[in-house]
């Protein structure tokens, strides 16, 4: 029987910065050299108890870590770990080497000239040589024009120095004036790519005149020229109303710069229609053209739940379900594609024990040498899938009492999900779950 592993430890974060820009180490030259230290203001180093373990099984033994953090968006740079977090504290990027002892890069309200006083969605990222991000928020006067939806900052570390650039700065404004005009919608955010400076953002966006357009357009932000910022808005219904909209549920780039978009909710007509149009492919973050996801024989919905790529292609995981539509006729599938165009099937066995909501898939990680699927309840269970191949999965049972010293479970409320060190590390609130054990 393995051995779990509960640690919970208190982690205190630096003090606010007061300036513009708040110096950050040097970007690591690749991914996997650890970046220098950072220069803060104060760090509290809380002790811990070590315990010694045999080696921990992936995904099925876990160590919880309190981590009094409220995690939006996270990433991994060399061989660190960063968070937007919108905590008591405020809202601030913070950095760990251990995931345990955070220490704060950024006061994001600060360098905002506080304007971020509430975040909507986040998104992290790393190239390799620099991070990237963003955040959405409420609209706020004088900031964005009136009627405006919601405002994007977008976020870097170039060069060593925290930036935070604003609706003026890089001129995504929303101004509603023309016939071109375009706003991002219901605070949305889906996704940030990046490589080699080369940066995609994922939004829910609409154009604003004329009005015949979804709520959901496919709608993508990138950097077209260092910091200059160009929008696509593929406005479908302008074209054909019985196209519906593009939700979307994965956003992933290749090595070789493919940008992938998946979407299940494509369209108001029947599954196969819809499933032709489940895709979008990019090499620039600009220009994009349609691909197809297939289904499964008798499939009449399909929900993905998540897109990653990593071993030489990209893995997406979601459910199938037949018209019955009931929780104990789904099947859990992946898609693997090299090219997304075309993509074959895998099946993740479905646990015996389910609450009555099923499973809930949270997302699909590549950890260099494996694929790592989480999934939880909403009540006490979770579970994770292991394939080498992305088509052929493992089910292991996370063990039972994985909790918090409140009776929580941090492994259900996960909002983040990431590979480091050769295993995972899951994002909650105040909670961050490491598998196998650090130690």
């Amino acid at each position: 029987m393995p051995i779990l592993l509960l640690t919970i430890v208190a982690a205190a974060c630096g003090s606010t910065p007061g300036s513009d820009t708040t110096t950050a180490p040097s970007a690591p030259a690749t991914t996997t050299a650890a970046p220098p230290s950072t220069a803060v203001s104060s760090t509290t180093v809380v002790a811990t108890t070590t315990t010694t373990l045999p080696p921990g099984v992936l995904g099925e033994d876990w160590e919880v870590v309190d981590s009094d953090l409220n995690p939006r968006a996270a990433a991994v740079h060399g061989d660190t770990l960063f968070v937007i977090s919108d905590d008591d504290a405020g809202i601030r990027v913070l950095s760990s080497r251990d995931g345990e002892e955070w220490t704060q890069e950024a006061d994001l309200n600060t360098l905002s000239a506080g304007a971020i006083t509430d975040v909507q969605y986040a998104g992290l990222v790393s190239d390799g040589s620099d991070l990237y991000g963003y955040v959405t928020t409420n609209a706020s006067d004088g900031v964005s024009a009136n009627g405006a939806n919601l405002d994007l900052y977008i976020i870097d570390n170039k060069d060593g120095t925290w930036n935070v650039r604003g609706p003026e700065t890089t001129g995504l404004d929303q101004r509603l004036e023309g016939d071109e005009s375009f706003r991002f919608w219901e605070g949305g955010g889906h996704g940030i790519v990046a490589r080699d400076g080369q940066v995609a953002i994922a939004l829910t966006g609409q154009w604003w005149i004329p009005y015949e357009t979804s709520s959901f357009d496919f709608s993508i932000v990138s950097n077209i020229e260092g910091n200059t910022w160009s929008t696509y808005a593929e406005n479908r219904n302008r074209v054909d109303p019985s196209l519906g909209w593009f939700m979307i549920d994965g956003f992933a780039r290749s090595d070789e710069g493919l940008i992938i978009a998946i979407s299940d909710k494509v369209s108001d007509g029947p599954l196969q229609e819809r499933l032709t149009d489940a895709a979008r492919l990019s090499t620039d973050g600009v220009t994009w053209e349609p691909g197809f996801v297939p289904a499964s024989e008798g499939i009449s919905k399909v929900d993905f739940r998540g897109l990653v790529f990593g071993g030489g292609q990209f893995v997406a995981v979601g459910v199938q379900a037949p018209p019955t539509n009931a929780t104990e006729d789904e099947v859990l599938t992946s898609w693997v594609s090299t090219d997304g165009l075309s993509w074959t099937l895998g099946e993740l066995l479905m646990p015996t024990e389910t609450s009555p909501n099923g499973v809930d898939l949270k997302r699909v990680v590549w950890t260099g040498a494996t694929y790592v699927v989480l999934a939880s309840d909403d009540q006490t269970r979770a579970w994770t899938w292991i394939s080498a191949d992305g088509i052929n999965w493992d089910l292991t049972p996370v063990l039972p009492g994985v909790r918090g010293d409140d009776s929580s479970y941090p492994i259900n409320g996960t909002r983040q999900l990431l590979a480091w060190n050769g295993g995972v590390v899951a994002f909650s609130p105040d909670f961050t779950s490491f598998s196998p054990p650090r130690r």
